[in-house]
């Protein structure tokens, strides 16, 4: 029983390191269960096909003292004699129907045709030829915007390979260029400006019309202006509008808490020099609140200083009947500092417990509160001091520029 506690606890103790030795034994047998590691002879290379050839990594026991990491590469296929005119045959059927396009059939072929220079399935390449190359060009290209009737072309391909070459004949049908509507209005305005053209030869200038078919057009230089921008420019002004009010409240965040800092000592010296004189804990924060009321009303210029607006806020509170104790905890919350918390528990527990020392606890904290600040006052000097190294760096580089450049404009 006494092993089983000893085992017990050092399993709790020692957790995280039992779980992750498992669980790098339970992957260790997944892996071996999935893939067991042990390398099986190869005794053949199967080809990748007759269009391309293929390269094997494999390793090579036995030709070195240690095995032999080895690029083997092994030809395409090659196709027997009885066979090759089956092959050829079957790819440029193949090739014929991906050729067509947007052509319905090569018996209606009025569009493009898109002949291909090789097939790498089967490894053969394609020489074709027109027998009429006005109306289809070699490479596929059909011009039938004028052709009136059907007609017939044969297209003449040569299938080769490395081996191998034979001749094919593919009849194919191009019949007149089928255009939508919007083609035929296009096409007509055309003819109708070349028409206008031709009349005006011996003008400087040409006419354009203002109208066709029954529709009023207009002709420009360039295309309609897009003002998309207009509107992706208001999505990024707002988010940079967004993104810089954060910063402000950062920056007043960060400014109201150093100003904080700095009046924390003022304020705990202010209420030690009240509570010396005799007053309470209660008229002495009167006291402190209405000082700087006073000053503010004398200068109306004055910074707003954060930690006695908050001070004041809290005697208004307490003027109106709230309990001193949550008064003082909500004050210390507001200011966001763990002193000005500090110095609420401080005053919470003077009003609870009559902590008769009150007045050394206050002149102990006004002595740290004080050494804070100087420590607060070298940090901010030291950060001055970092800021003040960029521009010294940036007039140091123009420095340098300054001598370097004609020095080496004097070499070359």
């Amino acid at each position: 029983m006494k092993y089983i506690e000893k085992a017990a606890e050092f399993a709790k103790k020692y957790r995280i390191q039992i779980l992750c030795i498992g669980g790098g034994f339970l992957l260790f047998l997944v892996c071996l269960i999935v893939n067991p590691g042990r390398a099986e002879d190869i005794k053949e290379i199967e080809r990748s096909g007759y269009g391309s050839k293929k390269t094997e990594s494999l390793y090579v026991d036995g030709l070195e003292e240690e095995p032999v990491q080895m690029e083997i590469e092994v030809g395409a296929r090659e196709y027997g004699p009885d066979e090759i005119d089956d092959a050829m045959s079957q790819c440029l059927t193949d090739t014929t129907a991906d050729a067509l396009g947007e052509n319905a059939s090569l018996q209606e072929v009025c569009y493009d045709l898109a002949l291909p220079d090789a097939n790498q399935e089967y490894g053969f390449k394609f020489t074709w030829d027109s027998d009429d190359r006005n109306l289809v060009t070699s490479a596929g290209t059909v011009y039938n915007e004028e052709l009136k009737e059907a007609r017939d072309v044969l297209l003449r391909v040569t299938v080769s390979n490395r081996n191998y070459q034979r001749d094919f004949v593919v009849p194919i049908t191009v019949i007149p260029r089928q255009y939508s509507d919007a083609e035929k209005r296009q096409n007509g305005l055309l003819q109708l400006i070349s028409a206008a053209d031709k009349n005006s030869a011996t003008k400087p200038k040409v006419e354009l019309p203002d109208e066709y078919d029954g529709r009023s057009i207009r002709f420009r230089n360039t295309e309609d202006q897009s003002y998309n921008i207009i509107w992706i420019l208001g999505i990024v002004a707002a988010i940079l509008f967004y993104l810089r009010d954060k910063e402000n409240a950062r920056t007043d965040r960060e400014k109201q808490f150093k100003q904080m800092q700095i009046d924390y000592p003022e304020i705990v010296s202010k209420l030690l020099v009240f509570v010396g004189a005799g007053l309470s804990v209660r008229m002495a924060w009167d006291a402190v609140a209405k000082d700087y009321e006073s000053y503010r009303k004398n200068n109306d210029k004055s910074e707003i200083r954060y930690a006695y607006e908050e001070l004041c806020k809290a005697n208004n509170r307490l003027k109106t009947g709230a309990p001193e104790g949550a008064v003082y905890r909500a004050f210390g919350r507001q200011c966001h500092s763990k002193q000005y918390m500090k110095l609420a528990s401080l005053l919470e527990q003077n009003r609870k417990s009559g902590v008769a020392n009150l007045k050394s606890m206050l002149q102990m904290e006004m002595l740290e509160a004080w050494e804070e600040r100087k420590n607060f006052a070298l940090r901010q000097g030291e950060e001055a001091s970092t800021k003040l190294l960029i521009p010294l760096i940036m007039l140091l580089a123009i420095v340098m520029v300054i001598i370097m450049v004609p020095a080496l404009m004097g070499f070359l």
